[in-house]
């Protein structure tokens, strides 16, 4: 969120946010000996909705989660059980991939936050990475972000947003875009398409939710849906921890209650903390400025 933003001389930038306990911590660039800066940013949620699937399907109850006493660790081993009797079991396919349950037809967005001021803008270009499922499950958009600083093109990486309806003239068609925050901004404002890190006053729309379609084969989601996940392998990435701040170990024979024990022996991990679209950070990666 801009609003966590504070800026110490030039170009440096720390990032405090608070998770579930309302303790903060920093977000420090880094430099290597190249003088080549690594910069963690943010990856927002792409519609507003609850966080319905992380890492795991059904998390391993038995792990101490690493920040919040007697709950399990949401990140592995998966179990092979299905704790919540939703038909799937073990691990989220995706990087960093990350379920949000969303009604259709509600608008789908590429949004990221944190950037430093050196980020001056670059371009997004949008592919079709629609899989079999894609007549009854809705399509995926692959979006890479290109990057560029004072020195030139400096980083790209990309996201993927399955279940949509892919918006029009969304494909195949390089975007500009500015740093909201840029020191320099690399497009003239009517040369530029949109704004990245201006949260829900910019973003590149890249659809809707899906209406999930009748008939579906096997193995084929059946409920609306947003799968957002990372798409390369070659930049530092980690979930946004405080995702999993709320929820508790659910009795399989309360499913859908209200009742919570925190020390059992054969709970489900429930997840379904509220994200706002464009707001709040889903994942974080590092990418290069000079």
């Amino acid at each position: 969120m801009n609003s966590r933003k504070v800026f110490l001389g030039a170009g440096a930038l720390f990032v405090w946010f608070g998770i579930a306990a309302g303790v903060g911590w920093q977000i420090h660039p880094w430099t290597d000996a190249h003088g080549v800066t690594q910069s963690q940013i943010a990856v927002l949620a792409s519609v507003s909705g609850n966080v319905t699937t992380l890492a795991c399907y059904d998390p391993n109850p038995t792990t101490a989660h690493p920040q919040y006493t007697n709950k399990p660790n949401p990140w592995s081993p998966c179990r092979s059980v299905d704790d919540n009797l939703d038909g799937v079991t073990g691990a989220h396919p995706g990087t960093l991939a990350v379920d949000l349950g969303a009604g259709a037809g509600n608008s789908v967005w590429a949004q990221l936050d944190y950037l430093p001021s050196a980020i001056r803008g670059g371009y997004v270009y949008t592919v079709d990475a629609s899989g079999g499922c894609a007549a009854w499950a809705g399509a995926t958009s692959r979006v890479w972000f290109y990057h560029y600083d004072g020195a030139g093109y400096t980083d790209v990486h990309g996201s993927q947003f399955q279940h949509i309806s892919q918006g029009a003239g969304t494909l195949n068609l390089w975007k500009t875009w500015n740093n909201y925050w840029a020191t320099n901004p690399l497009w003239p404002t009517y040369g530029m398409d949109f704004y990245l890190d201006k949260e829900s006053s910019g973003g590149w729309s890249v659809g809707t939710v899906a209406t999930p379609q009748a008939g579906a084969p096997a193995g084929c989601s059946t409920g609306a849906h947003i799968h957002q996940a990372h798409y390369d392998s070659s930049h530092s990435a980690s979930y946004n921890a405080s995702l999993y701040s709320e929820g508790c170990f659910r009795d399989n024979g309360a499913w859908g209650g209200t009742r919570c024990n925190t020390n059992p022996s054969t709970w489900a991990w429930v997840t379904g903390k509220p994200v706002d679209g464009r707001y709040s950070d889903i994942t974080f990666l590092y990418i290069t400025v000079h």
